[in-house]
């Protein structure tokens, strides 16, 4: 296929599609910013993470283990986020998204947005007491005497 302008100049060859739906994008006419997102794979995807650091590494990895949903765009915007902030701020905004057990790119950069990375992490929740189930009714109660309990009638 052939693009030409309004002084009929070529302005580009592509190769015309096979099948309905089939796109052939030539990366010289696409914009910069949507570059890298177009030519990321995997592997380039987890190694610009593993040059960032372990905790952003153990991260992209969890997105991309995922076996029904295709994250690696998400981990491509996760690794760039290392542009707009730093390396060192990603990193840490990554170790505190794992510290809390939420691998997700908006908590990532909802940590990094607010400045949160370096925060003090809360201290760890104490242990329930029985206060905690003061209102919870008892098995026997529930279950009556097949556990044990008394009859209800």
């Amino acid at each position: 296929m052939r693009i030409y302008d309004q002084d009929y100049q070529l302005v580009a060859t592509h190769e015309r599609a096979a099948k309905p739906g089939e796109r052939l994008t030539h990366p010289d006419h696409l914009p910069p910013n949507k570059l890298p997102g177009l030519l990321q794979t995997r592997e380039s995807c987890t190694e610009q993470a593993r040059c960032v650091g372990e905790a952003t590494l153990a991260l992209v990895e969890r997105l991309l283990e995922d076996p029904l949903l295709e994250r690696l765009p998400t981990a491509g915007r996760l690794v760039r986020l290392a542009d707009k902030y730093s390396s060192a701020r990603l990193e840490a905004a990554c170790a505190r998204a794992l510290r809390f057990d939420d691998a997700s790119y908006t908590t990532v950069k909802r940590i990094l947005h607010q400045g949160l990375e370096n925060a003090d992490l809360p201290a760890t929740p104490i242990a329930c007491s029985s206060e905690a189930f003061a209102f919870a009714r008892p098995v026997e109660e529930i279950f009556g005497t097949r556990v044990g309990g008394l009859t209800w009638n």
